[in-house]
């Protein structure tokens, strides 16, 4: 059995503990124990924006990123997540090979579903009822 690790960024503890996580999770990576980079904590009272240049950072290393989202605040903390994922994954693909490039961003259909597909999951979870209220 292999494990791997994913440090959390906690939302909770503020900034202070943001750039150590990250520079820990970097330089797990490295010797093949760090797989991810976390976000975990109250979105309700800390939410997820002031991390988003933390996640740019570990997808531009090749580390993959997870939040926990939607279990304090709601689907606006949510769609605030799935945004920074998306900045995310557009910062990782600006490191892949141009002919790579061509091929995910100058294909119709691909720019299609993805534009239309993160719109439409942003609308449905920000028009969705909330279930608690």
């Amino acid at each position: 059995m292999v494990l791997r690790l994913i440090p959390d960024i906690v939302r909770d503890v503020g900034n202070r503990t943001a750039d150590p996580t990250l520079d820990w999770a970097l330089a797990g990576q490295k010797l093949g124990v760090v797989v991810a980079l976390g976000l975990t904590g109250r979105e309700a009272i800390h939410p997820s924006e002031p991390y988003a240049d933390h996640f740019a950072e570990a997808a531009r290393h090749g580390l993959h990123c997870t939040a926990h989202a939607g279990e304090h605040a709601g689907a606006r903390s949510v769609a605030a997540v799935l945004v920074g994922a998306v900045l995310g994954l557009a910062v990782a693909t600006s490191v892949l090979p141009t002919g790579l490039q061509d091929v995910i961003f100058r294909t119709p259909l691909a720019i299609v579903v993805l534009l239309f597909g993160t719109i439409g999951l942003l609308v449905w979870l920000v028009r969705r009822p909330n279930p608690e209220a």
